[in-house]
């Protein structure tokens, strides 16, 4: 969702970028490369800021993969943010599921103002709910996203 979110944006005429965070679940690093330089590595100090920006082979939007070096720390997903917020009209992050410690969580809901939160689930689902209310307490306006399961069929 945050891949197509970011690539309509560039076709639109933004200035776009995406950036994963998570590195168990980081679609962009794919798109990116396997050897791809990201956050992680630029936390190590292996690469400077501008190698871990790359071009999205399908649009005008740039990518910043997580890295191949681990979990980057959040005050250097914060540095990334702010400085590329500075550079670009949109900042995608792609975020995977939301951290439950609270400490994390509220690190990443101050990087944004806005969320989506992605679901196989009902929004009336206690899951959904929960993470909708820890959105909105943490002063993101988010916006559920419902996606069918494999076997429905949707009409829009």
């Amino acid at each position: 969702v945050g891949l197509a979110l970011g690539r309509q944006l560039a076709e639109a005429g933004r200035r776009v970028v995406m950036v994963d965070i998570d590195p168990e679940d980081a679609p962009l690093s794919g798109l990116a490369g396997s050897a791809a330089a990201g956050l992680s590595d630029f936390a190590a100090g292996a690469v400077g800021f501008g190698a871990i920006l790359h071009q999205d082979p399908l649009s005008a939007a740039h990518l910043v993969p997580a890295g191949g070096m681990g979990r980057p720390p959040l005050e250097i997903v914060e540095f990334a943010v702010e400085a590329l917020a500075r550079s670009y009209e949109a900042v995608v992050i792609v975020a995977g599921r939301l951290p439950a410690g609270a400490e994390a969580f509220d690190q990443i809901a101050t990087l944004a103002d806005d969320a989506v939160i992605v679901t196989e689930e009902p929004a009336s689902d206690a899951g959904v709910q929960s993470a909708y209310t820890r959105l909105t307490g943490a002063g993101l306006r988010p916006v559920v996203v419902m996606l069918a399961a494999e076997d429905e069929v949707v009409a829009a």
